[in-house]
C-alpha cells in the first residue's frame, strides 16, 4: 500500500501540476519523466550523473542503447521540485499508520526530536544561503541544519525541516511542533528546552518530556539542592523569554513543570521536565526508560549520513541540497517501513530463542537500495514480498545492558616509531 501511494502520486497529473515550478516542466512525453527523476533521487547517492542515468534507465528498461545524456539528466534534476518529497513523506506516513496501528506508550505516541548538521560542497552560493561553520582545524565550510521528528517506538521518521545552520535547532523545533497531534509525547534533548518552547506546548496542548541542563534555571538548581526526586514547580519568564513568547504570539504566563531526578549508572544525576503531572498514571520510575527511547532518532541519523550518504550531492546549488536531503529522508522512511513489515516474520521465527531479535536496519536499508527499481512494476507484487523476506533473514539479538560509549573522532594521532 505504501509503494502504491508513492507510485500513484508520482504518476498523477494533478500531483505533478501542483509540484512543478513551470507549467512546461515534465509536460511532454519524454524518457526522463517526473516519476523516473523522483525514483532516481530516492534510489540514493550515485557516483556521477552518467552512472545515475544508466542505473535508472537500464533498471527500468525504458531507454535505447544510448540512454539519456548527462546534460539531459542535469536539466531534469534542476526542474524537479523538492516540495514533492515533503508531500510524499506526509502521504507515506499517513498511509502506513492507517494500515498498521503503531505501538503506544501509555496511550501516547513517542516522538523523538533531534537535529543534525549536514556538510555541503564548498561553494560560495551555498555558503551565502546556508551559512558556514568551523571545525577543530578552524576550517569553515557551508553547513545546513536538519531537525527531525521520529516515531521512537515504531521506528518511523515522521517529518522534518531543512534550514540554514544559523536558524538553530530550537527555532525549528518550535516551527515543527504544530504538525504534531495532541496524543504525541515529544522527547527533547537538553539543547532544545526553553521557556518559550514549553509555553508553546501549553498553548498548542502538546505533551513533552525533556532533559534539562543542571543549571538550566533557578528552579532546577533549587530542585537538585533539595534532594527531591519528583516535584512540581512554577517557572516565571524573565525579559528574554517574554520577548520570545511575544514573537511566537503566545502567553508568557508562568509555566508549570514537573521535575524528575534520574540517577545514571555512574551515580550522576539528570533532570527531566514534563507536563505529565498525574503521579498515579505516570509514576516517576517510568521516565528514565521513557527518555532513553529518544536515542532512536540518533540511530536514524547514523543511517542517514554514512549509509545513505546524504552529504553526497549530484549537482551543486541550493535547490539540489533541498532535493537530496528530503529525498534521502523519504528513502529512510521507506526502509523503516520495510523493516517494520519484516519484523513480524523475524519475531515468529525467533520466538523460541533466548533473546529477542530485531531486523538489522543497516542491512534493510542496503537491501532496499539494491532492489529499489524492481519494486516499481505496478502489476508485480512479488519483488516486494521477496524484499521483505530477504530483509527478515538479517536479524540480530537484543542483549539488555549492553552499551557502546561514544568515542570522539578527534583524537591525537599515535606517535611515530622511535619517538
Amino acid at each position: 500500500m505504501v509503494l502504491n501511494t508513492v507510485r500513484d502520486s508520482l504518476t498523477d497529473p494533478q500531483f505533478i501540476a501542483e509540484h512543478r515550478y513551470q507549467p512546461a516542466d515534465f509536460s511532454r512525453n519524454r524518457i526522463l519523466t517526473f516519476e523516473r527523476i523522483a525514483l532516481s533521487f530516492l534510489s540514493g547517492a550515485v557516483p556521477s550523473l552518467r552512472a545515475g542515468a544508466d542505473a535508472l534507465l537500464r533498471s527500468l528498461a525504458v531507454a535505447g542503447p544510448l540512454g539519456a545524456s548527462k546534460q539531459a539528466m542535469s536539466v531534469a534534476y534542476r526542474k524537479f521540485p523538492f516540495e514533492a518529497f515533503i508531500r510524499l513523506q506526509e502521504q507515506v506516513v499517513t498511509t502506513f499508520e492507517q494500515q498498521i496501528p503503531g505501538k503506544r506508550w501509555m496511550g501516547l505516541r513517542l516522538v523523538a526530536v533531534d537535529g543534525t548538521k549536514i556538510r555541503l560542497p564548498l561553494d560560495d552560493e551555498l555558503a551565502e544561503a546556508f551559512g558556514k561553520n568551523g571545525n577543530q582545524t578552524a576550517t569553515e565550510r557551508p553547513m545546513a541544519l536538519y531537525v527531525s521528528h521520529y516515531d521512537a517506538q515504531n521506528g518511523i521518521p515522521l517529518g522534518g525541516e531543512l534550514s540554514p545552520s544559523f536558524m538553530g535547532e530550537r527555532f525549528l523545533a518550535e516551527r515543527l511542533l504544530e504538525q504534531r497531534r495532541a496524543n504525541d509525547l515529544m522527547l527533547y534533548d537538553r539543547g532544545f528546552p526553553s521557556f518559550a518552547l514549553f509555553a508553546l506546548h501549553r498553548h498548542l496542548d502538546r505533551r513533552f518530556c525533556a532533559r534539562l541542563p543542571l543549571k538550566f534555571c533557578p528552579a532546577v538548581i533549587a530542585f537538585l539542592a533539595s534532594g527531591q526526586t519528583d516535584a512540581t514547580v512554577l517557572w516565571e519568564a524573565s525579559r528574554g523569554p517574554k520577548k520570545d513568547c511575544a514573537a511566537l504570539g503566545i502567553p508568557d504566563t508562568p509555566v508549570k513543570l514537573r521535575l524528575l531526578r534520574v540517577t545514571l549508572p555512574d551515580g550522576k544525576a539528570e533532570v527531566l521536565a514534563t507536563d505529565l503531572f498525574d503521579q498515579n498514571a505516570f509514576p516517576a520510575h517510568l521516565f528514565k526508560s521513557l527518555y532513553a527511547r529518544r536515542w532512536a532518532v540518533e540511530e536514524a541519523f547514523k543511517a542517514l549520513k554514512p549509509a545513505l550518504r546524504v552529504e553526497q550531492f549530484r549537482t551543486r546549488g541550493v535547490r539540489a541540497v533541498y532535493q537530496e536531503v528530503y529525498a534521502r529522508f523519504l528513502t529512510l522512511t521507506l526502509a523503516s517501513i520495510a523493516r517494520a513489515l519484516a519484523q513480524p516474520t523475524v519475531t515468529t521465527h525467533t520466538q523460541d530463542r533466548l533473546h529477542v531479535y530485531q531486523v538489522n536496519f543497516r542491512a534493510a536499508l542496503s537491501k532496499l537500495r539494491s532492489a529499489f527499481y524492481r519494486l516499481w512494476d505496478p502489476g508485480d507484487t512479488e519483488p516486494c514480498l521477496d524484499l521483505l523476506m530477504w530483509i527478515a533473514c538479517d536479524a540480530e539479538p537484543l542483549r539488555p545492558g549492553r552499551s557502546a560509549p561514544r568515542k570522539s573522532r578527534y583524537v591525537q594521532p599515535l606517535p611515530f616509531a622511535g619517538v
